[in-house]
């Protein structure tokens, strides 16, 4: 690659914790989907504070993002793996700022009713940001399985995005990206 690849970032603010501004972040190649398709792998190095501070995606649908919690900015460096085992090495100065992250204003179309009754589900950010699967399915009277099609159909539209986390007893998360945000996607 004759140019260094470019990332970009995302992030809002969560919470004050300990005194600390917490923040959601995720940083992400951003390049045309030609440069995307040569991508094999990307690995982000973070602050040695971070638990497990070597994280590697190989999600091209994503653009090789990494989603995490921080409550301050920092350094992150940066291996592309190339698809022909070429390798480039960069970094990204991460800047937390309290509301960059886009979010979806809604659906253009009226939501079928499980859809609906799945989307209604979904915390507004007034406590909650997440809700897991099994939480939805009691509320609505589906079964699990029905509610994670229902939840897959949605993130195809940018209207729901599972959480890069999973709940305490393990379970997956999801919520609204009019509250938690929209992925980046490679289009």
């Amino acid at each position: 690659m004759p140019e260094p690849i470019r990332f970009d970032s995302y992030s809002m603010w969560i919470k004050q914790k300990y005194d600390y501004d917490v923040y959601d972040w995720c940083v992400f190649v951003n390049e045309p989907p030609a440069v995307l398709e040569q991508i094999e792998w990307v690995e982000y190095t973070l602050h040695p504070t971070f638990p497990d501070p070597v994280r590697r995606s190989s999600d091209r649908h994503s653009r090789f993002a990494l989603l995490s919690s921080a409550w301050g900015s920092f350094v992150i460096d940066i291996l592309v793996h190339f698809i022909d085992g070429a390798e480039a090495r960069t970094s990204y100065n991460l800047e937390l700022k309290a509301d960059n992250w886009p979010r979806s204003s809604g659906s253009a179309r009226k939501l079928r009713d499980e859809e609906a009754r799945v989307y209604a589900e979904l915390p507004d950010g007034t406590k909650y940001r997440w809700r897991k699967i099994s939480t939805i399915a009691r509320s609505t009277g589906m079964t699990e399985e029905r509610v994670a099609e229902v939840l897959s159909e949605l993130a195809e539209e940018n209207l729901v995005r599972k959480a890069s986390f999973k709940s305490v007893g393990d379970h997956e998360l999801w919520g609204s990206t009019m509250t938690v945000g929209v992925a980046p996607r490679a289009t």
